[in-house]
């Protein structure tokens, strides 16, 4: 249990905290998407942090390559839960993350049954694309929350939304396309 594997597991512990706070009722709006805000940023840093720290002292596990693609989509996906729910009677909002989330979870689970399909003990990292994807789900997430703080109009967070979608399937897309040869159908 190194360092790197410490910090994906305390990501995982800090999800559950913003994600409720997400549902408070109650509160003054703007701080309650302020406070979500910053603990969804400290939640994200350390997947930064910990991905820095494993590349630089070496210490990549094939635990860590499972764990922490994981955490990120637990994140997400707590983190778009959290954002319908939040938009309460904004229709068009909800809509449109509702369809984010949707086109989130095939594709994780494409992607998940790809690496169980995967020959050998072959753990799939999350490559370059993967990861763009998650910094674009990462700025959506924090634009959704912030915008509405100082603007009326969604535009950032639709325009974002849009951009993220794409991001989405076209990382999956690429995981199949990467790895179709590796796949033992006698397995």
């Amino acid at each position: 249990m190194n360092l790197p594997n410490k910090l994906t597991i305390a990501r995982l512990f800090m999800i559950p905290i913003f994600v409720t706070l997400m549902f408070v009722q109650g509160i003054d709006n703007t701080l309650q998407r302020l406070l979500v805000a910053g603990l969804f940023f400290l939640t994200g840093l350390t997947d930064y942090v910990d991905g820095y720290i494993a590349r630089k002292h070496n210490l990549v596990t094939n635990f860590g390559k499972f764990l922490d693609p994981l955490a990120d989509k637990v994140m997400i996906m707590g983190a778009l839960l959290g954002l319908m729910v939040m938009a309460r009677d904004e229709t068009a909002t909800i809509l449109i993350i509702a369809t984010m989330a949707l086109v989130t979870m095939f594709r994780e689970t494409l992607v998940s049954g790809l690496r169980m399909l995967v020959s050998g003990d072959t753990v799939i990292a999350a490559d370059k694309m993967g990861k763009l994807k998650t910094i674009t789900q990462f700025t959506f997430v924090l634009v959704a929350l912030i915008e509405p703080i100082f603007f009326e109009h969604r535009f950032g967070t639709y325009i974002l939304a849009g951009l993220t979608v794409y991001m989405v399937v076209h990382s999956g897309m690429n995981y199949f396309i990467k790895y179709k040869g590796y796949i033992n159908p006698n397995k």
